[in-house]
């Protein structure tokens, strides 16, 4: 599997390539968020982990997604599935299931 570290704005995030397409991991300070424009101020020196699909969505919060599923766990898929397949099963199918609970 593939990896690179692209610079975006003010941080830096690691790409991890599929059999096609991409998932992006930003690691850094739980102040900062990759979605905000500039970063924190101020530093609480604990970690946060936000994920992309292919550099078209939102950072998702990995903390915020259900049984906290890691990077990990998803690079496993990487050489035999595309990166929008392996999003749909881990990221957006459980983001429903939630809905359907609440």
């Amino acid at each position: 599997m593939k990896t690179e570290y692209l610079k975006e704005r003010w941080f830096t995030f690691e790409r991890f390539y599929f059999k096609s397409g991409y998932i992006d991991r930003w690691m850094g300070d739980l102040s900062d968020d990759p979605n905000r424009p500039v970063p924190s101020n101020i530093n609480f020196n604990a970690s946060a982990s936000y994920i992309r699909l292919s550099g078209t969505s939102i950072w998702v919060n990995t903390r915020e997604l259900p049984n906290k599923i890691k990077i990990n766990e998803l690079l496993r898929f990487a050489d035999e599935y595309d990166a929008r397949d392996v999003w749909h099963v881990f990221i957006d199918q459980l983001f429903v299931d939630i809905k359907r609970v609440v």
